[in-house]
């Protein structure tokens, strides 16, 4: 078995727990035209980067003439 680098930062309970929390957040909450972006982001734990990336995403979506609707958030 290999340990990832991640693996090896995890040394508290805390950071287990906050590790299971972030991996636990489901894709499928997360609309199709972000969710190949941001879920491993969250999942990892760099939810600055998520939401950076994840506001990014929209606004390409938007400067590519594409528009938006209420779908955004899945119900």
């Amino acid at each position: 078995m290999v340990i990832s680098r991640r693996g090896w930062a995890i040394t508290e309970d805390t950071d287990y727990e906050r590790f299971r929390a972030a991996a636990a957040f489901p894709k499928s909450i997360l609309h199709p035209a972000i969710a190949d972006k941001v879920w491993l982001m969250l999942a990892g734990g760099d939810l600055d980067e998520a939401v950076f990336a994840a506001f990014k995403a929209v606004e390409e979506i938007g400067s590519n003439g594409r528009r938006l609707c209420c779908d955004l958030v899945s119900p």
